[in-house]
C-alpha cells in the first residue's frame, strides 16, 4: 500500500511540474508594437459589386486591349497592379444616339486594397471609347491627348 501511495504521489508531482514547466511566460508588449500590429494588416478590400462581373465573350480580347490602352494613358500615374472587370454589354445614350457598348471597371490593386479608378465603355460598332463622369453619371467620349499640360 505504501508503494502505491508513493507511485501516485510521484505521478502527481510529475504531472504538476510538467504542466507548469510547459507554460511559457509571455512578455508584455510595448504599446507601439501592439498598435503597429493592429494597423499594418488591413483586410483585403474587394470591389462592392464584384458579383456583377461577367466573363468576357470569346474573341473580344481586342475590346479589352483598346480599353486598357485608353485607361493607361488616362491614368499614367496610377500605382499598383492594374485590373479590369468586365461588366457586360449595355445600351448607352451617347449624345443624340444610342449605342451598344462593352462596359469595364478599371481598378488599381495595391497593399491588399482595390481602388476603382474609372468606368469605361467601348463601342461594339466602332473603336470609340467613353469614360463615365461620376458627377453627372454620363459617359463622355475619351480621346488620348498627345501633348500633356505643363506642370504649374
Amino acid at each position: 500500500m505504501k508503494i502505491r501511495v508513493a507511485v501516485i504521489a510521484v505521478c502527481l508531482a510529475a504531472v504538476m511540474f510538467g504542466g507548469c514547466a510547459s507554460k511559457s511566460v509571455e512578455k508584455p508588449k510595448k504599446i507601439s508594437e501592439t498598435a503597429t500590429a493592429e494597423t499594418s494588416a488591413p483586410e483585403e478590400s474587394l470591389p462592392e459589386d464584384k458579383d456583377s462581373f461577367v466573363k468576357l465573350p470569346e474573341g473580344k480580347e481586342g475590346e479589352l486591349e483598346a480599353v486598357s490602352d485608353a485607361a493607361h494613358s488616362a491614368f499614367p500615374d496610377a500605382k499598383g497592379k492594374k485590373m479590369f472587370a468586365f461588366k457586360g454589354t449595355e445600351q448607352l445614350e451617347l449624345g443624340d444616339s444610342e449605342q451598344d457598348c462593352y462596359i469595364f471597371d478599371y481598378y488599381s490593386y495595391k497593399s491588399k486594397t482595390y481602388t476603382k479608378l474609372a468606368t469605361l465603355a467601348k463601342s461594339v460598332e466602332d473603336e470609340s471609347i467613353y469614360m463615365l463622369d461620376e458627377t453627372t453619371g454620363q459617359f463622355l467620349p475619351y480621346a488620348a491627348s498627345d501633348d500633356a499640360a505643363p506642370d504649374q
